[in-house]
């Protein structure tokens, strides 16, 4: 019997039996707001909804109409922060329609472009060739279901973190689909959703209904764009939470259940590769994620196509600088050796768990610095004198195998003159908080996302808030200049980022006018931590120098590892933090269940994660994972190069943290120097266990800022602390405090360079050796 006999046996038979449902589906649904077909359109919409909402029982469905203005920024941050909030995990599918106008664009035939009228150059329009690629980060599975004209209009790609993506389309390249009405393809979509509600459907015989429908006029289309799975998504109704045991409103995964997988793979060499690290692999690594670091790596190889350590003519290489681009080819170069050896290994080695270990993160490690050596000289250069849309359509394979897009989309969001385009305001009747009345820089509650009054999810969220003396007027609104900071800074936390920065995801802000209070509102990841106990599920940093006595080494330099990657994270797009300090830093009380042995089976080797820390944690303190912080303080943060503000600040707990040029009315323009003096006060903390004025023993509240910056450095210098946490953590730590004085007169992709070597890459070369 073959494999495919296998599969359809298989399929006919038990697999219907045994199919799990997604934990969890989320739809969006998208129009113009400003469009030609009007209410049909709209009642055609509020009925997928519906069927969606009501009788699939779908976790969440809403609805985007695109914008007049800033179209196809508007829609990039929508679906950004849809893929970020809703397919964080392997088991969720998010759903993506598009009812409206499409045709190919003038300049290139082979792209889709979206319209809200019919008749060219009448309405807007935006580039949904350039879109499309933001839905390749989600984790889980997609389906894309587009209602337009030339809807086959394919942009080619894959997804990088594992799943399916497929497409169910109107009608081909050339076609055009009935206008919303009887004979539409949504009106179609409906019918057969409703019909096959109980048993379910998958997406391709979704298409092939439709296909045979006698009021289809168009044929749809059915493509997938992995081609890595014997199966297709599967659309059938979620359990309600009466059906189905439930903990705080999310379904409970099955204690049990039969996992059926067949890999398949044009890819001979990495597929033998792949077979060998599962062969032993380490503890908490998965086989989706050995996949997905060995095809990374390959796309890598083959994506930057150099010939004899050249690149291609025409490619965006050649406009780099030549030490960048050195560097690539030595970062290539090296993947290139890793790889060879690794499918040396995979043919002739037995395989053994501490060898395999080994040789995955020495894969990862590559990868990873290849990924980082492109990125950050494209990230470094002058705006003007860089096209990011010219970046992702002439290299888009490159931009994809190294997660470039993102990183050039928020860059672009920072250096924009109104960044304020990515703001929410949330209304702060949507807001119930349960320590409202707590002296505390954070709040916990829950966020009603309907504001109608309709049934709505209330969502656990934590607020970080900052009260404002002075109100502008009568109405107790804040000042302009506290209003507009507030904006910018929600603007570009609620951007989709790595999970290398650190930050929380953003909802949003709210003002409150009679506390006279300005909030940000967090959403804290729902399938790793638990804030069910409000206040008592958080703490900051400061807090545990404080509280807790014995924390392993190994533990404080995954720690500092991971606070030095934030912050290289922000200053690799051109983002000062200015407020950076151990009372900012925060950790969110996990789950319980997250304790056990397989608490982080999908996050121990992802990119940028070198090995997991072994030493044992006391039972007590397992709900705290140092590994994971969170960084908050960002009233004051702005982009590299924008307005700062010379304010005064006497407060010595602030200051202490700051580079003496920084101190009580400072004497210079914030700049990534003082964030990193500020991150090497931070590390010493970390270093010692012990708060800064602790270290130090600041007694006096007039000490000059001289004094304290001359106290930290002779602290490093001295013998026993070499001997506490070993010699590199000490020179990252220096390196940190005298950041300013090591690089001066370099440019800013050679402080970056400098800065990953020197700090983040000295830092991960010992985690989890310790």
């Amino acid at each position: 019997m073959t494999d495919s006999d296998i599969v359809g046996s298989f399929e006919a038979g038990i697999g219907p039996s045994l199919h799990t449902p997604y934990t969890e589906v989320h739809a969006l649904l998208i129009s113009w707001a400003d469009n030609d077909f009007g209410k049909p359109l709209d009642d055609e919409i509020t009925n997928l909804r519906a069927v969606l909402e009501n009788e699939y029982n779908y976790s969440s469905v809403t609805t985007f109409s695109i914008p007049t203005e800033n179209g196809h920024r508007r829609l990039n941050r929508e679906i950004s922060s849809f893929v970020e909030d809703y397919s964080s995990s392997s088991d969720s599918l998010i759903i993506i329609y598009y009812g409206g106008h499409c045709g190919p664009n003038s300049k290139n035939a082979k792209e889709a472009e979206w319209a809200a009228f019919e008749d060219e150059g009448r309405g807007p329009s935006l580039l949904w060739f350039n879109t499309q690629p933001l839905l390749f980060a989600a984790r889980g599975d997609v389906l894309l279901i587009l209602d337009c004209c030339h809807a086959a209009l394919l942009c080619a790609g894959s997804k990088s973190d594992g799943g399916r993506f497929e497409l169910v389309a109107a009608c081909g390249k050339a076609s055009k689909t009935p206008i919303p009405g009887r004979l539409s393809f949504t009106n179609g979509l409906i019918r057969i959703l409703k019909r096959h509600v109980h048993e379910g459907i998958t997406s391709q015989s979704l298409a092939s209904v439709l296909r045979e429908d006698s009021k289809i006029t168009e044929t749809p289309i059915f493509h997938d764009f992995v081609r890595q799975y014997p199966t297709h998504i599967r659309l059938q109704p979620l359990p309600t939470l009466d059906a189905a045991e439930a903990t705080n409103g999310f379904i409970q995964k099955p204690s049990g259940y039969l996992l059926f997988r067949a890999s398949l793979s044009g890819d001979v060499a990495g597929l033998q590769i792949a077979q060998w690290f599962k062969a032993a692999p380490p503890d908490n690594v998965t086989a989706v994620s050995i996949e997905a670091i060995v095809s990374r790596a390959r796309r890598m190889q083959t994506s930057t196509n150099l010939v004899d350590g050249c690149f291609p003519p025409g490619s965006m290489f050649e406009a780099l600088p030549a030490a960048a681009r050195a560097e690539i080819v030595r970062c290539m170069r090296n993947l290139n050796t890793v790889m060879a050896v690794t499918g040396d290994l995979a043919t002739s080695a037995e395989p053994g768990e501490e060898l395999i270990s080994q040789t995955l993160n020495e894969l990862e490690d590559a990868s990873s610095s290849v990924a980082a050596a492109i990125e950050t000289p494209l990230l470094a250069v002058e705006p003007s004198n860089v096209d990011s849309s010219g970046i992702i359509h002439a290299s888009r394979p490159i931009a994809e195998a190294t997660d470039l897009i993102p990183s050039l989309v928020l860059r672009e969001a920072i250096l924009s003159e109104c960044p304020t385009l990515y703001s929410t305001e949330i209304a702060l009747g949507q807001l119930t908080f349960n320590n409202n009345n707590v002296p505390s820089r954070f709040k916990f509650g829950t966020f009603s996302i309907n504001s109608d009054g309709s049934p709505s999810l209330n969502w656990p969220i934590m607020a970080e808030r900052y009260n404002y003396a002075d109100a502008a007027n009568s109405t107790g609104d804040p000042c302009p200049k506290a209003l507009s900071q507030i904006r910018k800074m929600t603007g570009l936390l609620c951007h989709p980022k790595r999970k290398g920065f650190h930050i929380m995801p953003c909802l949003g802000f709210y003002r409150d006018r009679v506390r006279r209070e300005l909030g940000l509102v967090f959403r804290p990841p729902p399938s790793r931590f638990d804030l069910s106990q409000g206040q008592e599920g958080f703490t900051t940093l400061l807090d545990l120098l404080k509280s807790r006595k014995l924390v392993p080494l190994g533990e404080r330099i995954h720690l500092a590892w991971a606070l030095a990657v934030a912050v290289e994270h922000l200053h690799r797009v051109g983002w000062v933090h200015k407020s950076f300090r151990s009372s900012i830093i925060g950790f969110v009380q996990r789950r319980r269940e997250d304790s056990s042995s397989q608490e982080t089976a999908d996050s121990k080797v992802v990119v940028e994660q070198p090995g997991e820390i072994k030493e044992p944690l006391l039972d007590d303190e397992k709900k705290w994972d140092l590994t994971c912080p969170y960084l908050f303080g960002y009233e004051y943060a702005r982009p590299g190069d924008g307005t700062t503000y010379l304010d005064e600040d006497h407060t010595l707990a602030n200051n202490i943290y700051r580079h003496p040029e920084r101190w009580v009315m400072p004497s210079a323009k914030f700049e990534k120097k003082h964030d990193a003096y500020a991150l090497g006060v931070v590390l010493l903390e970390i270093a010692l266990w012990k708060d800064v004025q602790g270290i130090i023993k600041v007694r006096d509240e007039k000490v000059r800022a001289e004094e304290i910056a001359e106290a930290l450095r002779k602290k490093c210098e001295t013998k026993t602390l070499p001997h506490q946490i070993g010699g590199v953590f000490v020179g990252v730590i220096m390196t940190c405090l005298v950041f300013g004085e090591r690089t001066k007169g370099m440019s800013d992709y050679e402080a970056q360079v400098f800065f990953q070597r020197e700090v983040t890459g000295r830092l991960k070369g010992v985690v989890g050796k310790i």
